[in-house]
C-alpha cells in the first residue's frame, strides 16, 4: 500500500488540526510506526534539581566549594546577564560573533563577540500572552536564518526582521527537542508522538507522526511524517540522516531508539532502524562524518559507528554521569557534557575528563548544548552557565 505524505498549507489563517480519538490502521510504508502515541503535555517535564541554581550544602559531592580561576581551568562561564531562575538549553551560531543559546523562561540571548544580550519573542498567536516556555532545541542554517522551537505551537524563525512565530497545525503543544534543515529551503521539526488523518488510496486512515516539515519559502506548509519515538536530536546531511529518541511509545522496551534516514527520488525518507543495543535513553548524536557517528546517553553511555560495520560500538564507559550533548570539529576533537558540570574530550585515542571555573556555592548544572565555530572556540551551555573554550588547553589549566 502507498503512503501519502499529508500537506497543510496554512496560508488562509485558519489552523488546522488532525488530532482526534485514537486509531491505527497499520500500513507498510517508508516512514512507518505503530503503536499509540502518549498523552499530550503542553510544557516540558522540570529538570532535575542538579541543573537549577541556588545554593548547595559544602557536603554535597556536587556543590562546588571552590572558586577556581579560569586561567587554571579550560572552560571559563560567561556573564550571560540571564536571571538565575532560568536554565539554558541549547546552544547554536553562524560566527564566532553571532551565537545564539536559549532556555527557560523564553530565554534568548546572542553573542556578538563580547557580550551577551537577551533578545525577547513575540506573542505565539493566536495567544496574546507573553511567551514563558522553555525553548527546547535550535538550529540555524545562516546569520538570517535562525530556528528555535519549545513546542509545536512554539516555534520561531528569526530573519532579517527578527523573530517570527511559526504555527505548526497541531492542537496540542508537544514538546520539540530536535530541528534540523531537511534540504534547501526545508526545515524537519522533530517532536514527540501526535496523531493525524490521511488519506491513502482514497481511504481515511489515522496515524501516528513525530516529526513535521515546512517550506522555508513563501507561505508555511506542512508536511506530516510517521513515526512513534519522542525525537531527541538529528545529525547527518540532507540525503543521509540519523534521527536518536525514546521509542517507548511503540515499544515499551525501546528507550534507545536511533534510524537512518536516506533521501528518496520523490524527496522523502526511507527509514532504517539501526540496533545500538542500549537499554537506557540516547540523548545526542553526532558525527565526525557519515563514516565515524557517535550517540550518548544515560549512565555514561556511548556508542559509535564507523564505516564498513553494520552494528554499533559498545564505548567503554568513561563516567556514570548522564551525558546530553555532542558536538566536535574532527574525529580527533570532540566534545561531551552532561550532568553535574560533566566534561570530556577525545583526541582520536582517549577521552579525558575536562574542568571548568563553575560558581561556588551552587550544584555543578546539567550541561545540555554544545556549539563551536572551530576548534578553538566552543561553547557549552546548562543549568545556569554558558561555558566557553578559547583552545588554549584541554588537559587541565590554560598555557
Amino acid at each position: 500500500m502507498n503512503r501519502a505524505r499529508v500537506v497543510l498549507g496554512l496560508s488562509t489563517g485558519a489552523l488546522a488540526t488532525f488530532l482526534v480519538p485514537f486509531v491505527l490502521a497499520s500500513c507498510a510504508g517508508t516512514e512507518n510506526g505503530e503503536g499509540p502515541p502518549p498523552t499530550s503535555n503542553p510544557l516540558p517535564a522540570p529538570q532535575s534539581d542538579a541543573s537549577l541554581p541556588g545554593t548547595c550544602d559544602a557536603g554535597d559531592p556536587n556543590c562546588v566549594d571552590e572558586v577556581i580561576p579560569c586561567s587554571e581551568v579550560p572552560w571559563c562561564p560567561t556573564q550571560t546577564n540571564v536571571e538565575s531562575l532560568y536554565s539554558l538549553t541549547k546552544v547554536w551560531g553562524a560566527s564566532p560573533n553571532d551565537v545564539w543559546a536559549v532556555g527557560a523562561g523564553a530565554t534568548v540571548i546572542h553573542w556578538d563577540g563580547a557580550n551577551w544580550t537577551r533578545t525577547p519573542v513575540p506573542p505565539a498567536l493566536p495567544n496574546p500572552l507573553e511567551v514563558k516556555n522553555t525553548f527546547l532545541s535550535i538550529w540555524g542554517r545562516g546569520p538570517n536564518d535562525v530556528w528555535i522551537a519549545s513546542t509545536t505551537s512554539t516555534i520561531y524563525r528569526k530573519t532579517g526582521s527578527g523573530w517570527v512565530h511559526q504555527p505548526a497545525p497541531l492542537r496540542y503543544e508537544l514538546p520539540v527537542k530536535a530541528l534540523w534543515g531537511d534540504g534547501p529551503d526545508r526545515v524537519r521539526v522533530g517532536a514527540r508522538a501526535y496523531q493525524y488523518e490521511a488519506v491513502i488510496d482514497g481511504q481515511n486512515y489515522l496515524l501516528t507522526g513525530n516529526q513535521l516539515t515546512t517550506s522555508t519559502v513563501g507561505e508555511p506548509k506542512w508536511e506530516f511524517h510517521e513515526g512513534t519515538a519522542w525525537i531527541f536530536g538529528y545529525y547527518g546531511t540532507p540525503d543521509n540522516l540519523w534521527l536518536i529518541g525514546d521509542n517507548r511509545y511503540g515499544n515499551d522496551w525501546q528507550r534507545a531508539f536511533v534510524q537512518n534516514g536516506r533521501r528518496l527520488a520523490d524527496g522523502g525518507f526511507e527509514w532504517t532502524q539501526s540496533e545500538v543495543y542500549s537499554l537506557v535513553n540516547l540523548h545526542a548524536i553526532w558525527g565526525s562524518s557519515a563514516d565515524d557517528i557517535w550517540a550518548v546517553g544515560d549512565q555514561g553511555t556511548m556508542r559509535r559507528l564507523r564505516a564498513g560495520q553494520t552494528e554499533w560500538e559498545m564505548v567503554p564507559p568513561v563516567t556514570n554521569e548522564s551525558l546530553h550533548a555532542i558536538w566536535g570539529t574532527s574525529a580527533t576533537n570532540i566534545w561531551v557534557a552532561g550532568e553535574n558540570g560533566t566534561i570530556l574530550h577525545y583526541d582520536g585515542n582517549e577521552w579525558t575528563p575536562q574542568r571548568a571555573a563553575f560558581p561556588a556555592g551552587k550544584k555543578k548544572p546539567l550541561l545540555t548544548g554544545i556549539w563551536g565555530s572551530g576548534p578553538d572556540d566552543v561553547w557549552i551551555v546548562g543549568g545556569h552557565v554558558a561555558l566557553h573554550y578559547d583552545g588554549k588547553s584541554v588537559s587541565g589549566g590554560r598555557k
